[in-house]
């Protein structure tokens, strides 16, 4: 998973993206535009947490999008606990 500017121009405007351990199949993670930061994998597997402005939130496998909180005036990373 990593996070790629959609729009030189315009700052935080940002995609997730996913792509497999050999380098292909290339997809967008998320749907919405954003500013997204550091997508950090779950210990067991499918999912993604990551910071989208005030939020922390998580993608799950079928491609939603959930918040876990919310209305942060700094996020300085993420890390999931096992």
């Amino acid at each position: 998973a990593f996070v790629r500017d959609e729009d030189q121009n315009r700052l935080g405007d940002s995609a997730l993206y996913l792509v497999d351990p050999q380098g292909g199949n290339l997809q967008r993670g998320t749907k919405q535009q954003g500013p997204y930061h550091d997508p950090t994998w779950s210990p067991h597997g499918p999912s993604i947490a990551f910071i989208r402005g005030d939020r922390i939130c998580v993608l799950r496998p079928n491609g939603t999008e959930r918040t876990l909180a919310a209305g942060f005036t700094r996020i300085s990373g993420i890390d999931w606990a096992d």
